[in-house]
C-alpha cells in the first residue's frame, strides 16, 4: 500500500465520519465538508491507479 492510496483511504474515512457526526448532531452544515472529503479521498486513491 503506497502513500497516495493510504491518503485516499484516510480522506474517505474522514468524510464518512463527518457525515455520521452531522446526522447525529443534526448539524447539516457539515455535510458539504464531508462530501468534499469523500470526493478528495476517491480522487486521491484512484489517481495512482
Amino acid at each position: 500500500m503506497n502513500k497516495k492510496n493510504l491518503e485516499g483511504i484516510l480522506f474517505f474515512v474522514a468524510g464518512i465520519l463527518f457525515f455520521i457526526s452531522a446526522i447525529i448532531k443534526k448539524d447539516y452544515m457539515s455535510i458539504p465538508l464531508g462530501c468534499c472529503f469523500v470526493i478528495l479521498g476517491i480522487s486521491r486513491s484512484r489517481k495512482e491507479k
